[in-house]
């Protein structure tokens, strides 16, 4: 079946000669061209179009030049980024009668089609309507390019309704003090989602927590140093493109001291070291690691993992060097900062990081170099191809030494030395003995860090740089100040129950004292870190406050002079006076009989001294009625446990503890409610609530005092909005309730359910929900050009929200034919540019930030004449939310460039019959008119 396409009213042309569109009846897709040179076109199509199915199909009709004809079968085709880059020079617009010959359907997308007898340009046949295509002879008219059309579009909505979803989630990992950990979490969607991640529920503050993301969706979180205290720390990945509810994923961090490292745990034997190797060479960068189970190995290039099944390149070591990168054939994206992760069950253990510098031909010496030394340091050989090679570069110190380092007696010191050049340079010390501080021949390539500990004497200390091209040095010295002594007859003078006085001598000193140190610490605590606190230089005594009651405590003092800390007195040691204690913790109650109940209960937190005896307080009247009121029973110091007897039959009861020592009577205990009524549980205890994110609360609790078992519990909650409770059936002690409003107080209780009934509940626990970022864009109302540079932004909140609007952001950029769309282009007209600047990437985004209270904002800084499209979003403090739909607006024209008014060409599309076979060309002299090229905004 033939079909000549006659009229073309829906048909969009393209070309590298200009970037004429004519607008459509019918809904298209704009994608950028690549053309062939006439000389080439002996090429088929299916020898270019290689790529797989893109989001868009489309028909590609490319040129033969003059009497030149191309038959030849292909699948339609594209992303066109992939194909080759070829131009040919011709600046003119032709008219074109393809035809169309269709082959068999191979699927319900892709239909085979050969092209016969197509002259002048590459145009894309983007949509047709089916009325404009007539029938040859007696063939019926044929449809299935429109029905083809409109499947593909169909698909395309398909796909950009994606919701988001995690394909790589973070794993929880077992990790040691003091080193560091990363979690990789990749999202994938349409749009392509945004990866947040959060600490226990929190946005990440800390210095410590580095993130990387990548546009590929991929998100590396890296926490460096981990400390103790971020041991059982919940590591949250998630993911949200506006398509559904945000997905998220949880790990767990677990932190080992260093003296608590179990057997087989992995470890590090040799860690990567700095490396050059010259492209197209292959690379080796060490990492041997051992660990029982047999610990398996990922590397990290500047952070991101290196997923060695997607390069054959790429391979790591089993035997010999296990752990160890191989890399082939090296290029210039290879280059980076390595380090390799170690991990099998008991945990995850990585390297040090170096760099692997790969060295190769480059366009320039400043491409290289990075435009840091004078072109004449190079020297180019004559007459050589496309690119100039850099032939060498002559050693030379890119890091400056200090003349002097001053470090006081005992004390360290990192010296750093740095060279670069080409080759790139070994560098290694010596010290002024003129001993080698290490093997020239294995010494690291470009930088060099010589660590000092302990220095007792002054030293001079020299930095050697050595390559094919000369050697050059630096030299620095260490010198040795002696520290000032401590201060003497240092005592302590006073004690209460949380401070301390201490008092002492000032030491006889050369020079003036900068400060006194004390450092103090808990002699029996679980942690022996040091606290410290500073005096000035002039007074000899000082009052520690806020420390615990009843604790046993030590105290050293240094003095602290130009040079350093000197060394620490002799320690003292003070015990705080005894305090009234804090109330009993756990109070738990059950009903033993329908007149008897168990209370139980531990002992307080801070004794503040020696317990004497414990009080319980009952009434089964108003629990808000003074302790006075109630009954009250004592029981020994060594006793937590105790039965009351006597009591109503199916009644309910309040009960508190309170504990006494020397200083007095606690607070009274938290309240424990029963009911006499056997075979009831008692309430959960400790229960605890922590806010995820701004729609999910994670509740935990403790079973409760209760012989029979526990069957399922009973939550409850309330809000503004109301009360809620359900049941869970599943004796569980850990529950996540969804589905809450950001921003809002909610109050939760918890109670246990037996064979025999529902126990009372437990004390509320409130908490709030975090705030969310904006649900909905501001409205832009206005953008309106004020001047030549400028733009007005006139705009309105967005719909009132939980989360208050904390920030605006202004986005702009300038509109080009390839970010324009077809509805914003209503011209014939376009000016004549130049191929590469038609091949370039679309223009980049501009943001400016604004306060809250502002609604309106001057952009400033534009371009003349220029078509710039303009969109807001709103922000609380968890982030930016989504942004409004754009306005386009052009600037002023700047009337001082009026006479310097660029040629433009125009191409009038035909709505005759038939395109001649003839190419026209036509230049006129005056600008096209302002409002032709781009549609104004409203």
């Amino acid at each position: 079946m033939k079909t000549a396409l006659r009229h073309f009213d829906s048909l969009i042309l393209a070309g590298f000669c200009g970037s004429f569109t004519k607008k459509m009846n019918a809904p298209v897709a704009a994608l950028p061209i690549s053309t062939y040179s006439s000389n080439e076109t002996s090429e088929t199509a299916h020898d270019v179009i290689q790529s797989p199915m893109p989001l868009f199909t489309v028909i590609l009709l490319y040129n033969a030049f003059s009497s030149h004809s191309v038959r030849d079968s292909f699948r339609v085709a594209a992303p066109w980024s992939s194909l080759p880059r070829r131009f040919n020079s011709y600046n003119y617009w032709c008219r074109v009668r393809p035809m169309v010959e269709r082959g068999p359907v191979e699927d319900n997308i892709t239909t085979v089609f050969t092209l016969k007898g197509i002259y002048s340009f590459p145009v894309i046949l983007l949509g047709v309507d089916t009325r404009q295509l007539d029938t040859v002879g007696d063939t019926m008219l044929w449809p299935s390019l429109t029905s083809l059309l409109r499947k593909l579009f169909a698909k395309v909505k398909l796909i950009g309704t994606d919701p988001a979803r995690l394909v790589v989630r973070p794993d929880s990992s077992t990790v040691i003090a003091d080193t560091r950990i990363s979690f990789f979490c990749r999202a994938d969607g349409n749009p392509l989602p945004n990866v947040v991640w959060r600490i226990n529920g929190k946005p990440l503050t800390d210095s410590r927590f580095i993130v990387k993301s990548l546009p590929t969706g991929l998100s590396t979180l890296r926490i460096e140093p981990v400390l103790s205290t971020d041991n059982q720390t919940i590591v949250s990945c998630s993911a949200d493109n506006g398509v559904a509810n945000p997905v998220v994923a949880d790990a767990v961090i677990t932190v080992l001291s260093k003296d608590g490292i179990p057997p087989g745990f992995p470890a590090v034997d040799a860690h990567p070291t700095l490396k050059s190797v010259e492209q197209g060479r292959t690379a080796h960068v060490t990492c041997r690691v051992r660990g029982d189970p047999r610990p398996k190995v990922l590397w990290l290039r500047d952070l991101v993992p290196i997923d060695i099944r997607a390069d054959g390149r790429y391979s790591v070591s089993t035997m010999g060097n296990p752990g160890a990168l191989m890399i082939q054939q090296a290029r210039e994206e290879d280059q980076g900062k390595y380090e390799c992760v170690a991990r099998n069950s008991l945990g995850v253990v990585h390297s040090k990081a170096a760099h692997l510098y790969v060295k190769g031909k480059y366009r320039n010496a400043s491409a290289f170099l990075g435009n840091t030394l004078p072109l004449h340091l190079f020297a180019v050989e004559k007459n050589t191809s496309n690119y100039d090679i850099v032939r060498r570069v002559p050693p030379y110190f890119s890091y400056k030494l200090e003349r002097i380092y001053r470090v006081g007696a005992g004390g360290s010191v990192n010296l750093t030395c740095v060279a670069v050049g080409f080759p790139m340079p070994r560098v290694f010390w010596k010290k002024s003995d003129d001993v080698v501080l290490s093997d020239p021949a294995m010494a690291p390539i470009g930088k060099n860090v010589l660590t000092l500990t302990n220095i007792e004497q002054s030293k001079n200390f020299t930095c050697f740089a050595v390559s094919k091209l000369g050697n050059i040095e630096a030299t620095t010295l260490v010198e040795v100040k002696a520290l000032p002594p401590p201060p003497r007859n240092f005592k302590v003078s006073s004690v209460t129950s949380d401070s301390v006085t201490l008092t002492w001598e000032a030491p006889t000193l050369a020079e003036p004292a900068i400060e006194y140190v004390i450092k103090y610490r808990q002699k029996y605590a679980d942690s022996n870190a040091l606290k410290k606190w500073k005096v000035d230089p002039l007074l000899t005594s000082t009052t520690i406050d806020h420390l615990e009651p009843f604790q046993m405590y030590e105290f050293v003092i240094a003095t602290v002079g130009d040079f350093g800390e000197g060394p620490a007195s002799i320690p003292r040691e003070a015990q705080t006076a005894a305090a009234a204690p804090s109330p009993p913790i756990k109070v738990q109650a059950r009903s033993l009989s329908r007149d008897s109940v168990l209370v139980k209960w531990s002992p307080s937190e801070k004794p503040n001294g020696i317990t004497i005896k414990y009080r319980i307080f009952y009434t089964n009247k108003d629990r808000a009625a003074p302790v006075s009121y109630w009954q009250m029973q004592e029981t020994k110091s060594d006793e937590l446990v105790a039965t009351l007897y006597g009591l109503e039959t199916d009644t309910r009861y309040f009960i508190a503890v309170q504990a006494r020592n020397v200083k007095g009577d606690s607070e009274m205990s938290s309240v424990a409610t029963v009911t006499t009524k056997h075979g009831t549980p008692g309430q959960p205890v400790s229960l605890t609530a922590k806010p995820l994110d701004s729609r999910r609360v994670q509740l935990a609790w403790e079973k409760p005092l209760f012989s029979l078992p526990v069957t399922g519990y009973v939550v409850w909650f309330n809000s503004s909005d109301g009360e809620k409770e359900y049941t869970l059936t599943s004796p569980h002690e850990k529950h996540i309730v969804m589905g809450l409003e950001p921003n809002t107080n909610y109050a939760f209780r918890v109670a246990a359910i037996s064979a025999r009934g529902q126990g009372e509940f437990c004390e509320p626990v409130v908490v709030k929900t975090m705030e969310s970022t904006p649900t909905g864009p501001p409205r832009l109302l206005n953008v309106t050009a004020i001047s030549p540079t400028a733009l007005h932004v006139l705009w309105a909140a967005p719909d009132a929200a939980k989360s208050p609007v904390v920030q605006y952001r202004v986005r702009y950029r300038v509109v080009t034919t390839e970010n324009a769309t077809s509805d914003s282009v209503s011209s014939s007209y376009e000016e004549i540019v130049d191929d590469e600047i038609l091949a370039t990437k679309p223009p980049t985004w501009y943001s400016t930030v604004w306060n809250a209270s502002d609604v309106m904002a001057n952009v400033t800084g534009l371009l003349p004449f220029t078509v710039y499209e303009v969109t807001v979003a709103a922000a609380t403090v968890e982030g930016f939310g989504p942004e409004s739909s754009s306005l386009r607006r052009r600037t002023h024209e700047d009337a001082d460039n009026e006479d310097s008014l660029p040629e433009y060409i125009s191409m009038m599309a035909a709505s005759e019959l038939d395109y001649p076979d003839v190419c026209r060309r036509k230049t006129i002299n005056h600008a096209p008119e302002r409002d032709h090229l781009f549609r104004e905004a409203p």
